[in-house]
């Protein structure tokens, strides 16, 4: 997501990186502007992960907008949340600017998709942080 009141799903590159990186974002616009999608456009597409990769932001910033998701109605069904696989990434510095820093964004996307095959991309927790039960109970 590229950000969430409201919502809006990736664009640009973003579709395509998780697409390399061995996902499938069925609410990205490739090659296209991120678009203002309905809530219930997420809720339907039942995703396994969440990237909040929101335009401008760092991780502390995602994490105050990461609230307010968290109170949209029926946040709690995604598979998303009740699987612990959501993250906020630093999109400021890796996902919403192209340069250099893409080949991050695509490693940074591996780690969080597939990290057992990719275990070293899996440890940046500077650039993601997982969000785990712990973390949602503390807030």
């Amino acid at each position: 997501m590229e950000w969430v009141d409201p919502p809006f799903c990736s664009g640009h590159w973003g579709p395509e990186l998780v697409e390399i990186a061995g996902g499938h974002d069925p609410l990205g616009r490739e090659h296209q502007p991120s678009a203002q999608i309905d809530w219930q456009e997420v809720l339907d597409a039942r995703p396994e992960i969440i990237v909040l990769a929101l335009c401008g932001y760092n991780v502390d910033l995602v994490q105050r907008d990461y609230e307010l998701l968290r109170e949209f109605p029926g946040f709690d069904s995604i598979p998303a949340a009740r699987a612990d696989e959501i993250y906020l990434v630093n999109a400021s510095a890796y996902f919403a600017r192209p340069g250099p820093r893409i080949i991050d964004s695509l490693e940074i996307l591996a780690g969080i998709l597939h990290p057992k095959e990719f275990p070293e991309f899996a440890s940046r927790h500077t650039q993601a942080r997982r969000l785990t039960q712990h973390d949602l109970s503390a807030s």
